[in-house]
């Protein structure tokens, strides 16, 4: 493993394993070694999927990507195809599916069977009106046999929203 790689992993695990709870405890380890093909075909999976689910917004594509035991360690979501599909189902508004990617990944990694994104996200400054800052998001998926089979990011428990007033 490439020291950049290796850095990259271990800082990866350190963020998400820094909130403790079910989730940490249960990472499962490292997969079986693979070829570059092996990463690259990988790679694939992740980058069609941000394309075809994500960005196109459409769950129906989902059920080539995602392996019905998928476990998703978001804080608060469920795991499994059908989980996924009824967490982001109200979320999403479905589009046509583009040629290219939109996002701005800033770094796609593979080692074994894992697969590191890193996004750059741009936001109005809160105390700057007409600026824009930058925030980098993570996520790490586990893809096994063509199919993502478990994912992590760095996401915190949903706050539950305050009840109405009286």
């Amino acid at each position: 493993m490439s020291r950049r790689l290796s850095l990259t992993v271990a800082a990866v695990a350190v963020a998400l394993t820094m909130g403790g709870g079910p989730a940490a405890a249960q990472m499962a380890p490292a997969g079986p070694a693979t070829t570059p093909a092996q990463q690259a075909a990988n790679k694939k999976v992740v980058l069609d999927f941000i394309r075809e689910v994500f960005e196109a917004q459409n769950l129906d594509n989902a059920d080539r990507f995602i392996a019905k035991d998928f476990i998703q360690r978001k804080p608060g979501a469920p795991s499994g195809l059908d989980g996924f599909k009824a967490w982001f189902g109200p979320r999403f508004k479905p589009k046509p599916v583009e040629a290219t990617l939109k996002s701005p990944i800033v770094e796609v990694l593979a080692e074994r069977d894992l697969v590191f994104l890193m996004l750059k996200h741009q936001h109005p400054h809160p105390e700057a009106p007409g600026q824009t800052y930058d925030s980098y998001w993570f996520d790490l998926f586990r893809v096994r046999d063509g199919k993502i089979v478990e994912h992590w990011d760095q996401a915190l428990w949903p706050k539950p929203k305050p009840a109405p007033a009286p």
